[in-house]
């Protein structure tokens, strides 16, 4: 949503959409803080089983079919399915760069 407000010709909607991206970047800002923190003080394992677990949540919403079937929910259907598998490799990363998982998981 960043920078949306000037798409809108509306100055009134324009401010509104500002005000709620900076909201949502001190929320980010706050999220990576708090995970940093709170997966340092995790066991290793606790911390794979969350990784794990989060993969595979994503994973299964990624892999969903359509709820009403035709040749273009297929289409839609899998071009949704690659959006979100690329999608999860970056998550992925930033939980990695947050220490869920990989060389500087714990060192927190």
């Amino acid at each position: 949503m960043r920078d949306a407000g000037r798409l809108f010709p509306c100055p009134t909607l324009r401010r509104v959409t500002t005000i709620a991206d900076q909201d949502e970047a001190r929320r980010v800002a706050f999220g990576r803080l708090y995970l940093a923190a709170a997966f340092a003080a995790l066991e290793p394992e606790t911390r794979a089983h969350i990784h794990r677990w989060s993969r595979d949540l994503w994973m299964t919403a990624a892999d969903t079919r359509p709820s009403r079937p035709g040749g273009m929910a297929l289409i839609r259907a899998r071009l949704h399915r690659g959006y979100l598998r690329a999608r999860w490799r970056d998550h992925e990363r930033t939980l990695a760069d947050l220490g869920l998982f990989g060389a500087g998981a714990g060192a927190r």
